[in-house]
């Protein structure tokens, strides 16, 4: 398997005196200092994957913290919803432009707190400026008259409570800031304890773009923070983590309506006419990139399912994994150990009830103290965890099917899916009911499809629909409905007809 090794040691500065943190503290005295934090806060020290050596200790914020962060972003978000649409479209398209700017900086925070390969956490980046230039062209205050003469439009929530994750430590902050800060709302954002500073860096850029300084509050600290947020916010974006549906749980018993940020399982179905070497070489890109929206499992058509699994092995063992905050590695590390343990233990039970581990399956410890071989699995029992839980890290289940009705049943047993990849010659004729938002089928590119912007904007507005009245005008009651208008209006013109 190819991947590069590390021999890089850095001691711990708490207990060697000679030792330094991976980011000099003094660079970053200005960005810590954008943690919403009261007299006396302790710190907390995250570590960096690739080597083991504390990155930075950053302030650390506590539940008393939130609800003055909490007025300071209501405030803010009162002032900036009463700026004209275009001001904060402008804003977003400023944000878009210091992004790509900036970018290296951005790339390199990712990588050295949260472990991702360099070329996971560029994608990553693209996909969070495009997202901002594609929500920058579309205007939230657009109203939709109906024909009972009453106007729909959407009213910013107010404060937003933003949690972040770690394998998506861009997307899960600035990317779900985007649009709440459209359509006007504030943003209260909870960054993972390991993506803090990438956190406070989005702070930093959005100001740097032109919104104002509250609009963004960034609260450190543990899950303790986070549901303490919770409790104070208007709506709650959660990533598909474990800390992100405990949230979810809690907003729930609160009635704070959530939205989810990180797409849940990911599937892929190989038909029998499908090109063997080329669709396994891609399969095994997307199923090992390293982020949240990678194919965990893959269904192959009894047809092919040899070659494809040579095919699809060989392509796995030969991607470079790896540190360094460059492009030669293809797959970078875990970013806890408890997602190295959790990782290992599904992979040990599933090898216990009878699955077949056909590569990897084993910690990279050379590489670093996080890493983990792609592992590849197949022949696991139903029922078995490792089929449904999610996982983060380079684990995928390859299971055998005979026809299209057992790979679509397979792929539907997880429920509705964010996307569904099918590889075949003959795209026009495939029609398959798989559950998924996004159905790819031909020869899928890319690891994800674009967000709906319009989607987007309706999780973070509420509804709200005006009728306008005028005296002896309409002579029906603001609660009817619009079937009763259109009746009523019919039967006034089949009166004018008959005279």
């Amino acid at each position: 398997m190819a991947h590069e090794e590390s021999s890089a040691h850095l001691a711990d500065p708490d207990t060697d005196p000679l030792a330094t943190y991976v980011l000099e503290p003094d660079d970053l005295r200005t960005l810590c200092a954008r943690a919403v934090v009261g007299p006396g806060a302790g710190t907390a020290t995250a570590y960096a994957p690739f080597t083991g050596a504390p990155v930075a200790a950053v302030p650390a914020s506590g539940p008393d913290d939130v609800p003055a962060a909490a007025a300071r972003a209501r405030a803010a978000h009162r002032r900036w919803a009463a700026v004209p649409p275009r001001r904060r479209r402008a804003g977003l398209r400023a944000v878009h432009d210091l992004l790509l700017v900036r970018q290296s900086d951005a790339l390199d925070l990712m990588q050295v707190e949260t472990g991702l390969a360099r070329s996971t956490a560029s994608a990553e980046l693209i996909g969070v400026a495009e997202l901002a230039r594609r929500l920058a062209g579309r205007d939230p205050s657009r109203e939709r008259r109906h024909l009972d003469g009453s106007v729909a439009r959407r009213r910013p929530a107010g404060v937003v409570a933003v949690i972040g994750a770690a394998r998506a430590p861009l997307a899960s902050t600035l990317g779900a800031a985007l649009a709440p800060l459209l359509t006007g709302s504030a943003v209260l954002l909870h960054p993972d304890p390991q993506a803090v500073l990438v956190g406070l860096w989005v702070a930093e850029l959005v100001e740097d773009a032109g919104l104002p300084v509250e609009l963004l509050q960034v609260l450190t600290g543990g899950i303790e923070v986070g549901a303490a947020a919770v409790a104070v916010g208007d709506r709650l974006l959660v990533p598909s983590t474990a800390t992100g549906r405990e949230l979810a749980g809690l907003a729930g018993h609160l009635q704070v309506p959530v939205n989810r940020l990180a797409p849940g399982t990911v599937a892929a179905y190989v038909r029998p006419d499908a090109p063997v070497g080329a669709t396994a070489r891609a399969l095994a890109r997307m199923c090992f990139d390293g982020s949240p929206s990678a194919v965990r499992r893959v269904q192959v058509h009894r047809a092919v399912a040899v070659p494809f699994e040579e095919a699809f092995v060989q392509a796995t063992q030969l991607l470079a994994v790896g540190p360094g905050l460059d492009y030669r590695a293809e797959l970078g590390s875990l970013s806890t150990a408890a997602q190295l343990q959790q990782i290992g233990d599904l992979v040990a039970e599933a090898a216990g009830v009878g699955a077949r581990v056909m590569t990897g399956g084993e910690p990279l410890v050379r590489s670093g103290p996080l890493f983990y071989a792609p592992t590849v699995l197949g022949d696991v029992p139903a029922g078995d965890p490792v089929r449904h839980e999610p996982v983060d890290g380079p684990l995928v289940v390859l299971d055998e099917v005979a026809s299209d009705d057992e790979a679509v049943a397979a792929m539907n047993e997880t429920g509705p899916m964010p996307r569904a990849l099918v590889w075949t010659s003959a795209p026009r004729t495939c029609d398959l009911d798989v559950r998924a938002d996004l159905l790819m089928v031909g020869t899928p590119r890319g690891s994800s499809g674009r967000s709906d912007v319009r989607m987007l904007v309706d999780q973070v507005t509420d509804p709200q629909t005006v009728l306008r009245r005028r005296g002896g005008v309409v002579p029906w009651s603001t609660g009817a409905t619009r079937t009763a208008l259109l009746m009523a209006a019919s039967r006034a013109r089949r009166a004018l007809d008959e005279r």
